[in-house]
């Protein structure tokens, strides 16, 4: 079977799962408070879901145009892995850089904004990948690693603050982070499957980067038009004009600003439990980019022994399978969710998952076909499915709201460093070796989540 028929197969196969698991969770949802669900939260949860939603999918469509193809389009003009991989390094380098002020740029500047900036930033990138001159394209590797660090962060300070504006409530935050990346995975399948494939067939690679960036743009003009400013230097400006009220019982604040380098640094120096949740996304997050480097080339190696004349392993495709793992993992989330499972089990599921997909396919790299290649990232995937809406509600909990921004940028530091290295380490240790790089780092984030676990049991319900 060539491998584009086999991907056919199983994205058929993936897609059946997927329907079957999404609609156990819905008929498996409890009907309790109004609030629990993200439909039931009124008029005013409601318009904050769409008028995220609209914004933050046009982005990452952007986003998710570019990842199965940024190795290949490197490699069409001539560059080495090695050279590639640096690419992938200025990236991490710059993004880590930038971590130190991100945070306070978004605070400064406000969430809104901040993502305006996002996509300017991260489309011009997008648009460099099809320039030739070196110059150019570093340039825009560099923007990239600015933008993409406004982008994970940005969107989801605006949507954390506003959700405390409205008090809709943590239960609403934790649903509405699974259905964001439910719909964020549904989003990845179109601009997989649909979207880059065709756009590749008919406009070449570069067609795929120019259509990236020009969604990122779309997505800050709507940002711009949808979108109210709200951060927390706002929220503290509210709070010194609110008329104060003499309270008939003494009140002691111990509540340190986060939304100040200094004060960011006295949480994280006082807290372990924002240690621990910064240091395992940074660790598991670290790992997911490790990936993203190697997994186009591990499927490559996995058909060089066929036939001459097979074709080649469609990147697009496979790209669209593992988000349609990330929707069944986004699924499995809800279902447990409705189930009672608190967001810590929901971690611990998805790092024994992670690890074990990811330490399989590097234990047995020399025996495994495409297909059971295959089937070990797409377990990865499912596992990142439930990682990211478990990680966003104990990061929202964890972390007080003035240093959302700041804080979640502090820690992107580490994990960049970590990227990089593991980056700088492919000419040594090759793809094999990238892929027992991120198993590893998934396995230092599963020791951090026990202890996680043990000092705050029970605690940060996915509601």
């Amino acid at each position: 079977m060539d491998p584009e028929e086999l991907v056919d197969q199983i994205l058929v196969v993936l897609v059946a799962v997927a329907t079957v698991v999404k609609v156990g969770a819905v008929f498996g949802s409890t009907q309790e408070a109004p609030g629990g669900e993200v439909g039931d939260a009124g008029s005013s949860g409601r318009d904050l879901q769409w008028t995220y939603l609209a914004v933050y999918m046009i982005l990452q469509f952007g986003d998710w145009l570019q990842g199965p193809y940024l190795y290949d389009a490197f490699e069409e003009k001539g560059y080495s892995p090695g050279e590639i991989s640096t690419m992938y390094q200025m990236v991490c380098w710059t993004s880590m850089v930038f971590g130190i002020v991100a945070g306070s740029v978004s605070d400064a500047v406000g969430f809104k904004n901040g993502v305006v900036l996002a996509a300017i930033l991260y489309g011009a990138a997008a648009f460099s990948v099809t320039f030739t001159d070196p110059i150019l394209v570093a340039a825009g590797r560099i923007a990239s690693g600015i933008g993409s660090t406004l982008l994970f962060t940005a969107p989801e300070g605006w949507l954390v603050s506003e959700v405390r504006s409205r008090k809709l409530g943590d239960a609403f935050l934790s649903k509405m982070f699974g259905a964001v990346w439910f719909m964020n995975s549904m989003n990845g399948v179109f601009a997989g499957y649909f979207a880059a494939e065709r756009t590749k067939e008919r406009f070449g690679i570069d067609g795929v980067f120019k259509l990236a960036g020009a969604a990122l743009f779309s997505g800050g003009v709507l940002c711009m038009l949808l979108w109210n400013e709200n951060s927390s230097k706002d929220k503290e400006n509210d709070q010194k004009a609110a008329p104060s009220k003499k309270p008939s019982v003494p009140v002691v604040t111990a509540e340190v600003n986060g939304s100040t380098l200094r004060g960011a640094l006295t949480i994280i120096a006082t807290k372990e439990d924002v240690v621990l949740v910064g240091l395992i996304q940074s660790f598991a997050e670290a790992a997911l980019y490790t990936f993203i480097l190697a997994f186009s080339p591990a499927l490559d190696e996995c058909v060089t022994n066929l036939p001459e004349g097979t074709p080649d392993v469609p990147k697009g495709k496979v790209f669209a399978c593992f988000m349609v793992s990330v929707m069944i993992g986004a699924s499995l989330y809800d279902a447990g969710s409705n189930l009672g499972a608190t967001n810590e089990m929901a971690m611990a599921v998805a790092l024994f998952l992670s690890v074990g997909s990811l330490g399989t396919s590097a234990v047995a790299w020399k025996s495994l076909g495409l297909l059971e290649q295959l089937v070990c990232f797409m377990v990865f995937e499912a596992a990142v499915g439930i990682y990211f809406p478990a990680m966003g509600s104990l990061r929202s909990k964890a972390i007080p709201e003035s240093g959302t921004g700041i804080i979640t940028n502090l820690f992107r530091i580490p994990l960049n460093l970590f990227t990089a290295i593991a980056y700088s380490s492919y000419d040594s240790v090759g793809t094999n070796g990238l892929v027992y790089c991120a198993a590893g780092l998934l396995g230092l984030a599963a020791v951090l989540h026990a202890r996680l676990m043990s000092i705050n049991p029970g605690k940060a319900k996915a509601e």
